[in-house]
């Protein structure tokens, strides 16, 4: 077995404004969103289509499912589970419903909004 070396990147002070962030960051997440968005790869697959959305880019399942890193049958569940909270919904328009295109819901962008605005503000 071997022993990590201790960090000495940052002093405790600095450790300790990180762990009070991480706390923060903590609270705002579940001020704004249900346990179930940061269970298993709910919560990659969000990010994924929050910046995409950011960016004006379309997102098919195929490429929500790879945000998540997780198996494509693991990932369809857990985006299931985003529909079902209101969260993320499939886009129309596709015939083909393999090459469905997902995106978030005014739901699911406000609570990511206002989320971030509280850990901005503190």
């Amino acid at each position: 077995m071997t022993m990590e070396k201790p960090s000495v990147s940052a002093s405790p002070q600095v450790r300790l404004m990180q762990a009070k962030e991480c706390g923060r960051r903590q609270d705002a997440k579940d001020q704004y969103f249900p346990p179930v968005i940061f269970s298993g790869a709910a919560w990659p697959l969000f990010l994924g289509l929050y910046s995409a959305k950011l960016e004006a880019r379309e997102m098919s399942v195929d490429a929500v499912c790879a945000c998540s890193k997780v198996v494509k049958s693991t990932a369809l569940r857990w985006i299931d589970v985003l529909i079902d909270a209101g969260f993320v919904h499939r886009l129309d328009g596709n015939v083909d419903m393999r090459r469905a295109n997902l995106d978030l819901t005014a739901k699911g962008i406000n609570a990511m909004d206002r989320m971030l605005d509280t850990i901005e503000t503190g």
